[in-house]
């Protein structure tokens, strides 16, 4: 049409086309200052607005980077908060991309619950173990001896072990833990606060498990990925192997040394010699 009514006044042709001009300018413009949010991914990657001045700000971030941790909807992290045992079970994992499952029995970890996935998860790589009482207690804050506990059941630690008698608390260590913080402790992952002491007892923080899971991941050889092997004579040292390891039955009567290592989704032998 020739002519365009707007707000009461009557607007000629070339009117018409300056202002869709000068729209079609004002869109260009809103399109270009207008903030993008990307994905939910992208979106909880933000810092958090509490870790700045904290000093396991880049555990933290590189954390969450990773996607083995997040922070809350409120844009904060919590970093002295203490992590749960199921919470504990889910970083690991996430960290470690280990996919096996298997049932569970705990009278606590119904199927319906977000754990659920994470503790089946934990206890097919066997790192986690129940109570007497047939309980998990997924909600339980996890002690920082508890965590040693796990922690030396999925990294390789043979021959890695520290005297913890020369931490003046090192006798609250529990006799059931004894032997696994020995390990992590020797292997660098648990360490005494500024005080010297180790605080066995006290609550794993949320900024305690970055550090420990970053450094495992910067630390150990790692294969996340379903691994086979089909070569005589083959040696692996040293690795932790987050899925299913599978001896083909190309091997024949061929040896495979593992030396070393932990296999958290198990070990398949597909035929093969004695």
């Amino acid at each position: 049409y020739p002519m365009m009514n707007i707000g009461g006044s009557t607007m000629t042709s070339a009117m018409r086309r300056k202002w869709v001009s000068i729209m079609t300018i004002l869109v260009m413009v809103f399109t270009l200052v207008t903030p993008t949010f990307g994905n939910p991914k992208e979106v909880s990657a933000a810092t958090p607005t509490d870790i700045q001045d904290h000093w396991a700000y880049t555990y933290i971030l590189r954390g969450i980077q990773l996607g083995f941790i997040n922070g809350y909807p409120d844009g904060t992290f919590l970093p002295d908060n203490p992590v749960s045992r199921a919470e504990f079970a889910k970083m690991v994992n996430a960290a470690l991309g280990n996919t096996g499952t298997a049932s569970t029995t705990f009278s606590d970890v119904p199927g319906f619950e977000w754990f659920y996935q994470d503790v089946s998860k934990a206890v097919a790589a066997t790192y986690v173990a129940g109570y007497d009482d047939g309980t998990f207690l997924p909600n339980k804050a996890i002690s920082r001896q508890e965590a040693a506990v796990m922690i030396a059941r999925i990294v390789p630690s043979y021959g890695t072990t520290s005297n913890l008698s020369v931490y003046s608390d090192g006798n609250r260590v529990a006799d059931w833990a004894a032997e696994y913080v020995r390990k992590v402790v020797g292997k660098g992952y648990l360490g005494a606060y500024d005080d010297g002491l180790l605080h066995p007892e006290d609550s794993l923080t949320r900024a305690q498990t970055a550090k420990i899971i970053c450094s495992i991941l910067d630390k150990e050889t790692i294969v996340k990925n379903f691994t086979t092997i089909k070569d005589d004579e083959t040696v692996k040292k040293n690795t932790l192997y987050a899925n299913t390891v599978t001896l083909s039955k190309d091997l024949g009567e061929g040896e495979v040394d593992f030396s070393n290592c932990t296999l958290l989704g198990g070990l398949v032998v597909s035929g093969g010699g004695s």
